[in-house]
């Protein structure tokens, strides 16, 4: 658990979905923002947030999107990057239903 990440994470504003997911990923990364992606992460995410696995996928995209997430597919990581993130980046939340979230390694 980072607590530094969290903390850098808190005050970000953004729609609640992807702020409990980013949330949740902050307290499992460790202290240079990498969370493990093996072990079905999208599920275990589902189940951590009580979030649908489409939720927390939308959740991801706006994240990537934002610039407050990116992926490591050779080390298997999800990296948590408050400081790049952009509240202006993502398009609204509600619009985020149809976009692909590829080339990650969940």
């Amino acid at each position: 658990m980072s607590t530094r990440i969290m903390a850098l994470c808190w005050p970000l504003q953004m729609p609640p979905d992807p702020k409990l997911l980013l949330m949740a990923l902050a307290d499992m990364a460790d202290e240079d923002g990498g969370c493990s992606t093996r072990d079905n992460a999208l599920a275990r995410w589902s189940a951590m947030t009580c979030q649908s696995v489409e939720t927390i996928t939308r959740a991801l995209c706006y994240l990537q999107i934002a610039g407050a997430l990116r992926g490591d597919l050779q080390r298997r990581l999800v990296i948590v990057e408050p400081a790049h993130f952009d509240g202006d980046k993502p398009p609204a939340w509600d619009r985020l239903c149809g976009l692909e979230f590829a080339g990650w390694p969940v």
